[in-house]
């Protein structure tokens, strides 16, 4: 059905500093939000950064532009979890 869209949003925590913040005790919390409808897209809202996936290639909010990048450590420790839990 065209037109129909589903967000889902999915909090993280993270036991190891990945970004450069200053003051962040361990573990913190990042957010997760997929949007799955005409367009897909997948973002991560950091500590300091965002990264999204525009047609299925990362790319990282720099000075209101975004420029492609590599998947950020979140996507890969969100997966991992994902994974593990599967197996139990």
């Amino acid at each position: 059905m065209k037109g129909r869209i589903k967000h889902i949003e999915t909090t993280l925590e993270v036991d190891e500093l990945l970004e450069d913040s200053i003051g962040v005790s361990i573990p913190y919390y990042v957010t997760r939000s997929v949007t799955v409808g005409d367009v897909n897209e997948i973002v991560w809202y950091g500590l300091e950064t965002t990264w999204k996936t525009i047609d299925g290639v990362w790319h990282e909010l720099q000075k209101g532009s975004w420029i492609k990048c590599k998947k950020p450590k979140y996507e890969s420790l969100f997966m991992k979890s994902m994974m593990s839990e599967k197996a139990q």
